[in-house]
């Protein structure tokens, strides 16, 4: 967290805020609840991965199961061990083959596609795999992350999952605008390239 050091600008500008205000979104109070949940003194030094995030979300009356994959399998093992005592399933594999995993019994379900982006055809494989999942589980929720470095590449990347799935799209996205940082007085922290992000939702 420290080599890049973009939680400061992230969770590390969020994590002084009172949740009980009244001006507090009821959105953000929640997320920054489920946060803090994870840290034993009610702070954000320990960030919940994506997975913790939906097993707290989840509903156990009406019955959420959680599917997670994950190709390497040290971070597995790691999966296994946090998401203990859950109803988390556990895949030693890569996420992009998870189509093969749709549609579950419930005929019901959220697809959440949070890439590491490593890859230079990150793009391609994220469009793939909605394609192929929604030509198996038509009515399911697609939700993939990406980071805007190039408008125009992202941009091209929401239009082509829109024109092969068919189904309609919600683009939503964020850019903090972050001001460059000067390394002499920021403890030699420098912005991060990345300051904007966005979420594709298929079906939303």
């Amino acid at each position: 967290a420290d080599r890049t050091g973009e939680w400061r600008e992230g969770i590390g500008r969020l994590a002084s805020l009172p949740t009980d205000s009244a001006s507090m979104p009821a959105m953000l109070s929640a997320y920054l609840k489920l946060v803090r949940d994870g840290n034993a003194d009610g702070g954000c030094r320990l960030y919940p991965g994506s997975p913790m995030l939906a097993q707290k979300l989840a509903r156990p009356v009406i019955g959420d199961r959680l599917i997670l994959c994950e190709k390497i399998e040290e971070v597995a093992e790691e999966l296994r061990r946090v998401m203990r005592g859950s109803k988390a399933a556990i895949h030693v594999r890569d996420g992009y083959e998870a189509h093969g995993l749709v549609p579950p019994p419930e005929k019901r379900g959220l697809v959440l596609i949070d890439p590491p982006f490593e890859r230079t055809d990150e793009y391609e494989a994220t469009s793939e795999l909605i394609r192929k999942s929604v030509l198996r589980f038509a009515n399911g929720i697609y939700a993939a992350w990406y980071p805007i470095k190039n408008t125009h590449v992202a941009s091209s990347f929401v239009r082509r999952v829109a024109r092969e799935t068919g189904k309609p799209t919600l683009q939503l996205s964020i850019d903090v605008d972050i001001a460059p940082r000067d390394p002499a007085t920021s403890g030699g922290v420098i912005k991060h390239p990345m300051s904007a992000c966005g979420l594709v939702v298929v079906n939303p």
